[in-house]
């Protein structure tokens, strides 16, 4: 299993509302109400899925928080020179 799904994180880069459980690492990416939801079983979906539709200025509210997170904390520009950071670490202190 992953730790923070690949799958997530590319539909947060494209705005989408993730509507998941919270299990494993996923509340490192979900704050539940303000980038995404938690369900727990399939009323919750159907709840979620009817505010959304009702309401698209949270649609919209929480699409931009997504695409602002991943662009702000995953994006190339961040994590490639944490990766070098971390590369450049294990190499000094293996020398």
């Amino acid at each position: 299993a992953e730790g923070l799904p690949n799958l997530m994180l590319e539909a947060m880069s494209k705005g989408l509302v993730i509507i998941t459980r919270d299990v494993g690492s996923i509340s490192e990416l979900i704050k539940n109400g303000e980038n995404g939801y938690y369900i727990n079983n399939v009323q919750e979906i159907s709840n979620v899925l009817d505010m959304l539709s009702i309401n698209n200025g949270i649609f919209e509210k929480i699409s931009q928080n997504n695409i602002n997170k991943i662009n702000l904390e995953y994006s190339e520009m961040v994590v490639v020179p944490e990766i070098i950071k971390f590369i450049k670490s294990v190499y000094q202190n293996q020398h």
